[in-house]
This record gives structure tokens, sequence and C-alpha cells, in this order.
């Protein structure tokens, strides 16, 4: 995949980077000390570390805000300044350097995996079971999606794309808010695979819950939404006369719901792909539990990890650390096996 995005990106250079926007004001002194920091080549765990490598530097520009509006504004301009002025005008490794971890796709295994990714606000047991039975990707997340996750799920669709066709597949509450995070995900990936390998065809598909607002309202168990005017989100649909929702969590059948809906939207090869794996997938197991050599090679593990922990528990051991409460060696190191 990354030899694939490298020798697209050489040869179409000119055409894909795009050119920072001119900025002023604010946004533009904060990208400043974004920048600075960038330069150190410095790692971090999540980019709201990058705001406390830097909070102590960028104190003197906050006038206005309260501290939480200060402390959320400028984690919107790292993120947006990574997305924005670095991922998208051609810095594609810009996540990698920083080693960012990310909790979308995880553990994603590649091999016989098909090119699709299950979004859902919510973990639930069925969407679990559908991801494992579509051998595909998942990504759980509530609130906001962050830009590098999903230039992940654009990297995962255009390494698993079969026939360059990839499906993005959201599993939300039927509300305005699972509506726009989907919509904000999609978006971002649309952008992503566009500047990494843009020959991707990424379909979405929303599973739907019926046909129209009242079915829906009439089948399900529902709720009212928020006339809050500050929920500027739920506005759209009030205006429309859409004044409830319904939650993910009351639909029953979900896995099959899931599946059957994905099944019928998605190009016959990837299906086809699918049940090859599964296939494989069955076989290998079979073969697995027929097999003498291995069957007995996996009891002699076993009774060797037996045989083992129990050398281990028996053996002698001295706890020898002088506790301050302060100053300590790790905690691991304070018993120690007598010889």
């Amino acid at each position: 995949m990354i030899d694939k995005i490298y020798n697209y990106m050489v040869k179409n250079h000119n055409d894909l980077i795009r050119k920072p926007k001119t900025r002023r004001g604010l946004p533009k002194q904060l990208r400043v000390f974004i920048n600075e920091f960038l330069d150190t080549r410095e790692e971090v765990e999540n980019l709201r570390d990058i705001w406390y490598k830097i909070k102590h530097k960028i104190e003197h520009l906050n006038t206005t805000r309260s501290d939480d509006d200060w402390d959320t504004y400028v984690n919107e301009i790292i993120g947006e300044h990574l997305y924005r002025d670095k991922f998208l005008c051609g810095d594609i490794a810009i996540y990698e350097k920083l080693n960012v971890i990310t909790k979308a796709l995880e553990d994603p295994e590649k091999q016989n995996k098909t090119p699709i990714v299950l979004f859902s606000e919510k973990t639930t047991r069925a969407i679990d079971n559908a991801a494992t039975s579509l051998l595909c990707a998942k990504y759980n997340s509530t609130g906001q999606i962050p830009s590098f996750e999903a230039v992940k799920v654009a990297e995962y669709l255009i390494e698993t794309a079969i026939d360059n066709k990839a499906y993005i597949v959201g599993l939300t509450d039927y509300d305005p808010a699972g509506e726009s995070i989907f919509k904000s995900l999609v978006t971002k990936v649309k952008e992503s695979i566009a500047i990494l390998y843009p020959l991707i065809e990424l379909h979405q598909i929303s599973i739907k819950y019926g046909s129209d607002y009242k079915e829906i309202i009439d089948t399900y168990d529902s709720f009212t939404l928020s006339t809050n005017p500050k929920n500027k989100v739920n506005q759209v649909w009030i205006k429309d006369g859409r004044t409830k929702g319904v939650e993910l969590n009351v639909l029953p059948d979900k896995q099959k719901m899931f599946e059957d809906a994905i099944l019928k939207q998605i190009d016959p090869s990837v299906v086809e792909q699918l049940s090859k794996a599964r296939a494989i997938n069955r076989y290998y197991h079979e073969l697995l539990s027929k097999d003498e050599e291995y069957l007995k090679l996996m009891k002699l593990v076993k009774d060797k990890e037996v045989e083992l922990s129990k050398v281990a528990n028996d053996a002698e051991y001295e706890f020898k650390a002088e506790w301050n409460g302060i100053d300590f060696i790790n905690v691991r190191d304070m018993t120690q096996r007598v010889s």
C-alpha cells in the first residue's frame, strides 16, 4: 500500500499538492508555535500532547476566552493545521512522524480483509460480530472525528480495495448528530483518498431504519430531540418537522440487518472474495482440528506452559525495596528471586 501511494504521489505530485491557505491574526500566530514544535521532531501519543507542549508559550495570546474554550480552540487549530496545512498539502507522513496513537481500526488484520469499514457511534456486540462475519474493519467513535483517524481509515480502504472499489458504512443513531458525524467522517476520508490515491471509488452506505421518517418513528421506540437553539445540528430536522430520533440500541437483530444491507449494496467481486475467504478460513480450522501432529504440538505447548508456571510459582522470592513513598525502584524490581 505504501509503495502504491508513494509511486502515485511521485507521478502526480504537482496535481495533488494543495497550497496552504493564507491566514491572518490569531490562527496564524498559533500555527507559528505549532510549527516550531513540529520542527523539534518530537513524538507525541496524541494531538492534545502538542497543546501541552506549547501551552506555556501561548498563554499570552488568550485575552478573551475561558480556559475551557481556549483549550478547545487551540486543539481545533492544531488538528486543522496538521490536516489542512500539512497532510492535504503533501506531508502525507505527518501522523506517522509524530507517532500518533490511533483508536480507529484497532489491530486490523490485512490478510483476506474486505474493503469495508463499519463506522458506529457505539460499541455493540452486533457490530463486532458483523465486522467479524464480513471480515472488515470497524471504527467506533463518540463525538467528533479526528482528522488523523480519517486518514487511517482511508489508508486501510486503499490497501484492501478490490478493483479500486471501497466502502464506508454508517451505523449510527437515527438523529441529526448521527447523520452529522458520519457525514463528517465520509468527507474527511474522501479528502484523504483524493490526496493518497484518488483512483479509489469510495461508496457510502448508510444503514436505513425504514423508508421514511413516519415509518421509522412508528416502528421503533423514539426520543424527542432537544430544541435548545445552541444545539444547531438539531435545527434542520426540527424545521423539517422531524422532532424525534431513534437510538441504534433499540433495533432488533442488528447483525442480520447490518449484513443484509451491506451485502445488497457492495460489488459482486467483493462478495466473491468474502465468500472465498470464509471458505478458506473454515477449511483451515477444519484441517487444524483433525491434524494429529498439530494437536500433539498444542498439547506439548500447553503442558510446558503449566510446567514452567509451576516452576516460577514455586521459586523463593524476597521483597527488598526500601519504601519511602517518594523515590523507589520500579515495582517489578522490588521483589527479587532468591538464587
